[in-house]
């Protein structure tokens, strides 16, 4: 077989690699981060709230009998300046949290009818092949930016940004031994780097999102565990109210 026809052969299945790993990336992972978000991560973020609530009051508990104990006033301004020094990064995980769920049912409502993102998928694959920087180890200047336009059209849905994206662009490449030999090296790491991808989250939860049972066990242990802390949260308010009186 010709050169060129063993690099056209090599460069087929590297794109077919690399379409793979940005949908997973752009469109696969995302999408499964806001089904859990939406059916599980809520939840989640409910638990930390009430956790965060427990722990500033367990630690202005603290405080407030570390004040008694010395014989002091209870500067309630002080206070509460001093919890959110402390719990500030607590706070903030929990807003990252809170953006998350956000943008997870903003991504859901925008979710395209299957023949849509079909023929999204079609047009992306072409643009990967043509593009990509695996498949071209020389990119110009130009060419760097017509890809960051794809990933960009693609992750919002432009459809018709694609379709000249593709008008502009040709299939074109090196025929060197090295070139194949740098494609082949390419190949086999691209291999590797999407079984590891696909056993981290979102992507490790695919199946358990679609087994119902495991959906509403999750659901239901989180609403467990957000009452008993909830209980826990109610006496630790009790004794500081007694410190307010």
């Amino acid at each position: 077989m010709a050169l060129r026809d063993v690099i056209r052969q090599v460069r087929r299945e590297l794109s077919e690699l690399l379409f793979e790993q940005q949908q997973l990336l752009l469109v696969q992972g995302p999408n499964l981060e806001a089904r859990f978000q939406a059916q599980v991560g809520k939840y989640q973020s409910e638990l930390e709230q009430v956790q965060l609530d427990l722990r500033r009051a367990r630690r202005s508990l603290e405080l407030r009998r570390s004040s008694l104990v010395r014989g002091l006033s209870v500067d309630q301004e002080a206070l509460e300046s001093q919890l959110d020094r402390e719990l500030w990064e607590y706070r903030r995980r929990l807003q990252d949290q809170k953006d998350k769920q956000e943008a997870s049912q903003q991504r859901l409502k925008k979710l395209r009818s299957a023949e849509a993102s079909a023929a999204m998928r079609s047009l992306y694959r072409q643009l990967v092949k043509r593009l990509h920087p695996d498949l071209h180890a020389e990119q110009t200047l130009q060419q760097q930016q017509l890809w960051f336009e794809v990933q960009k059209a693609y992750q919002w849905g432009d459809w018709e940004r694609l379709e000249t994206l593709l008008a502009v662009t040709e299939d074109d490449f090196d025929e060197t031994p090295e070139e194949l030999e740098r494609l082949r090296s390419r190949l086999a790491q691209l291999s590797l780097d999407l079984q590891q991808l696909r056993q981290t989250f979102p992507y490790s939860l695919a199946q358990q999102l679609e087994d119902k049972t495991w959906v509403e066990q999750q659901v239901a242990r989180l609403k467990l565990e957000i009452v008993i802390e909830r209980q826990r949260l109610a006496k630790i308010e009790s004794v500081l109210q007694e410190f307010r009186l």
